[in-house]
């Protein structure tokens, strides 16, 4: 594969599959898990709880694991990725 097809091919594939809609409705889920879980309909609650149980959103999540591939693909040398020497999680 040419330089940089990897991540064009990962930029594709991440629009096309996990877009902001996705990851909100992911998200609102989760939210709504915890309102159930918490017996409350007040997003405050459900909010201070995820912090004091340090849970993190699909959203938070997903962001994370992005900035941690570009890092890793912008230090890595490129012909070792398809290989997935790099890309240890």
């Amino acid at each position: 594969m040419v330089k940089g097809e990897h991540y064009i091919y990962f930029e594709r594939e991440c629009d096309a599959n996990c877009n902001k809609n996705s990851i909100k409705s992911l998200d609102f889920t989760v939210n709504r898990f915890f309102m159930k879980l918490f017996r409350t309909g007040n997003i405050e609650v459900v909010k201070n709880c995820q912090v004091y149980f340090e849970f993190s959103l699909p959203s938070v999540i997903w962001a994370e694991r992005v900035k941690k591939f570009e890092a890793k693909y912008v230090t890595c040398d490129r012909t070792f990725i398809r290989y997935g020497h790099c890309m240890d999680y």
